[in-house]
């Protein structure tokens, strides 16, 4: 099948990303047909949304279906492609939103396959601009990368062509810049609640951190007591997590990254 344009499309998986996706898709014009999760109540909550069909069964997508969204676990893709691949009802595209997973992947079951990866951090309790989501899109053919242009464009002003290798290092920087630093944030917030005081006094900080790399490489921005090599201070700041393995464990090896790589920048300049 010649993939040209996508204008009705399915969901098996019924998580953040299909929570925050398909209603993009449905506001931009886009028809839902089904949303197909193991779990009912979760399917049909999303469907209910989207004037859609909900399902637990993948055999009740057919040839209507211009496209259909695996957002799913990265383990169970290929899986699912494989039983959509022996559907004789489904003829369509079948599109993964993994970061990690390639599109060799999916091409190997034979199926028109690509790739709508959207490079953002969803839950279903937050309002996000689609418009300011970079949306990263590949597809088995040229044919294929144009419907998925097509598409990303009606939500995304900032949509990309990426290859599969550089998907798979956007993710990792991804893991590094959100997954990471969220875990960072916890950190920060439980030693302040350990101490009575309520952490929400980090967040003009958490706030204008971030603001600054619109101006900055991040190498540049650094500051504290690492960057400035003040021991005294580091000193104090590990004797105060002298019962907290985890955090001085943290609190030594960042540190001792921070002082490296600013070696390393002083020796370029």
């Amino acid at each position: 099948m010649e993939v040209v344009s996508i204008k009705q499309v399915s969901f098996i998986g019924a998580g953040n990303v299909a929570y925050n996706l398909a209603p993009a898709l449905f506001k931009a014009g886009i028809r839902i047909q089904h949303i197909i999760s193991r779990n009912q109540p979760k399917a049909q909550r999303l469907a209910t949304m989207l004037n859609a069909d909900a399902s637990t069964d993948i055999s009740v997508i057919d040839k209507s279906a211009d496209a259909v969204f695996l957002t799913l676990p990265d383990d169970v893709i290929l899986d699912v492609a494989e039983r959509l691949a022996s559907n004789n009802n489904f003829s369509g595209l079948v599109i993964h939103t993994s970061g990690s997973t390639a599109l060799d992947d999916l091409l190997q079951t034979g199926l028109n396959a690509g790739v709508f990866y959207p490079l953002q951090s969803f839950t279903r309790d937050a309002t996000l601009n689609f418009k300011e989501i970079p949306v990263c899109i590949e597809g088995g053919n040229e044919h294929i990368t144009h419907a998925l242009e097509g598409l990303a464009r009606l939500i995304s002003d900032d949509v990309r062509q990426i290859t599969s290798a550089q998907r798979a290092i956007i993710h990792l920087g991804a893991v590094f810049a959100s997954n990471f630093t969220n875990h960072l944030y916890a950190r920060a917030f439980d030693i302040l609640r350990q101490s009575g005081v309520e952490p929400s006094i980090l967040l003009p900080l958490i706030k204008e951190t971030a603001k600054r790399l619109n101006c900055k490489e991040p190498v540049q921005l650094q500051t504290g007591p690492a960057v400035r090599g003040d021991k005294r201070i580091m000193n104090k700041h590990l004797d105060m997590l002298t019962n907290d393995a985890g955090g001085t464990e943290i609190y030594r090896l960042f540190s001792e990254l921070i002082q490296l790589l600013q070696k390393k920048e002083m020796k370029n300049e």
